[in-house]
């Protein structure tokens, strides 16, 4: 079901219920940062026995972008957990200890003494 709601404020919904009863919808917002009218996808759930413990997330269209490579970083993330987490499990107490310190940025120079 799609359904197009116009409210009295102007703000107007484009609203789709997914088979689990979730709620998917392009909402037009206009923010305190700015004085235009803004685009924002929201997804949520209304609870019809509780309206007080609806909860909805938004996200401006405009960010979608960096959402985006956002998904594609974790996604190459898992990969190569996947890939390399036999080889990880190899490694000596002391090896992890010390890839943890490089991943944290630690001086290479520093390292040997901790």
């Amino acid at each position: 079901m799609i359904s197009l709601i116009y409210f009295d404020n102007g703000i107007n919904l484009l609203l789709k219920e997914t088979q689990k009863g979730y709620i998917v919808f392009f909402q037009r917002v206009k923010t305190c940062k700015e004085n235009d009218w803004e685009w924002y996808f929201a997804t949520g759930k209304f609870r019809r026995n509780d309206l007080s413990n609806t909860i909805f997330i938004s996200q401006s269209l405009r960010e979608i972008p960096q959402l985006v490579k956002k998904f594609e970083n974790i996604i190459e993330e898992d990969d190569f957990y996947r890939t390399n987490y036999e080889r990880f499990q190899t490694l000596t107490k002391r090896e992890k200890e010390i890839l943890a310190y490089i991943a944290s940025g630690e001086s290479s120079n520093l390292i040997p003494d901790k």
